[in-house]
Order: C-alpha cells, then sequence, then structure tokens
C-alpha cells in the first residue's frame, strides 16, 4: 500500500511538472513570436530599428543587403540606409537624384547577378511619423493633394517599368505596373533619429517607409 501511494503521488508530481513546463514552453513561443517583428542594425545615432517588414523572403534578404551596401557622395561615404534617414523633403533635388542613382545601380547589379531577368521595385518616403499610405487617406481634396506634394518631395523612388522619355500613354502603363510590383514588395520602417518633422513640429521619432520588390515580372 505505501509503495502504490509512493507511486501515485510520484505520478501527480510529474503530471503536473509537465503541465507548468508545458505552459513555459507555450509562454516562451508566444513572446518569440511577437519579437520577431521586430528586428535591429546597427547604424549611425545608435541603431536604426526596422519594424514591420514582410513580404516575400528573397525580397527581404535582397533588401538587407542592399540597405548595408554603402557608395560615395561628395567625398562622404556611407551606408544606403544611413543615407535615406537623411532629411529628403529639404535635400538638393540633385544631390538626391544622385542617390537614387546609386541605390538604382546597385539594385541593377544584383538583378544581373540573378540572370538580368528579375523585375525590381523601390520606395522610400521619408520624414513621417506614421504610414504614408494611411496620410493619403485624407478625404478632403485639398489635404489630400497636398500630403501628396510632401510624399513625393520626400520620396526615393524607380523601379524596372520607369522610363524619362516615356508618353502619356505609356507613363499611365508604367504607373499601373510599378504600382503592382509595390502591391507584392516587402516594407519596412527606418527610425530617423529626430522627433521633428520637416515642419519644424516635434512629434513621434520620424520614419522612413521602404518598400522594395525583385523578383518575377
Amino acid at each position: 500500500m505505501a509503495s502504490k501511494r509512493s507511486q501515485i503521488g510520484s505520478t501527480l508530481s510529474w503530471f503536473t511538472a509537465t503541465i507548468i513546463i508545458f505552459f513555459i514552453m507555450v509562454l516562451f513561443l508566444t513572446v518569440s513570436v511577437l519579437d520577431s517583428a521586430r528586428k535591429k542594425v546597427t547604424s549611425g545615432w545608435d541603431d536604426v530599428k526596422l519594424e514591420q517588414f514582410n513580404g516575400n523572403l528573397n525580397s527581404q534578404r535582397t533588401l538587407f543587403n542592399l540597405l548595408d551596401s554603402s557608395f560615395e557622395i561628395d567625398n562622404v561615404t556611407m551606408k544606403v540606409k544611413d543615407w535615406l534617414v537623411l532629411d529628403l523633403y529639404n535635400m538638393e533635388e540633385s544631390k538626391k537624384s544622385l542617390i537614387r542613382e546609386n541605390i538604382k545601380q546597385r539594385v541593377l547589379e544584383l538583378v544581373e547577378v540573378n540572370g538580368g531577368k528579375d523585375c525590381y521595385a523601390f520606395q522610400a518616403v521619408s520624414g513621417i511619423s506614421q504610414d504614408p499610405e494611411e496620410l493619403l487617406k485624407v478625404t478632403d481634396l485639398k489635404g489630400s493633394g497636398y500630403v501628396s506634394d510632401f510624399i513625393s518631395k520626400s520620396s526615393i523612388e524607380f523601379s524596372s517599368y520607369y522610363n524619362p522619355a516615356i508618353d502619356l500613354r505609356g507613363l499611365r502603363y508604367a504607373s499601373a505596373a510599378h504600382g503592382k510590383l509595390l502591391d507584392r514588395a516587402t516594407s519596412i520602417f527606418l527610425i530617423r533619429n529626430t522627433r521633428i518633422n520637416v515642419f519644424g513640429v516635434e512629434e513621434d521619432y520620424q520614419k522612413v517607409k521602404i518598400k522594395f520588390y525583385i523578383g518575377v515580372c
């Protein structure tokens, strides 16, 4: 009888321990999944945080390699991610064009590595405290036009469909094709080292939203 009681007590102890261990494993997996939505890469002032990224694995991997690549402008060499957290809104158009062309050149090099048949699309919108797609949902027509102008001045954008010599009809097609690529793009936010927006008003930390796609056309 004493032996049976001992076995019962041991069984109950292991049963309780199993429940506790299972609970701890579930808690660990939950925390891991939630934490996986936030990534960091070392850059500049402290850490440039990469938040809320999504999309296909190939575009994600290529984008991270792209952000870590470097180029020089006016005897200053920085990584792509460091160029993108600058004040694009107030930047001279000539310098912004140089940044665009340098980033595009690196994307073209990646396309060549993959056989030269991939389509690509890149968009970076800087100096925002929220998602630019949410800003564009302004119902007032005048306000919507103002936001569109702000985003245009704060953006670096290009794709495999862009052609500066394209006619109006072709531009309509190119814009639609460009939009479809961006719909399939991976997206992340870089956090800038400032709470002051381009109008001098203090808000949350300013962000740069990046959307990038490379793959099948």
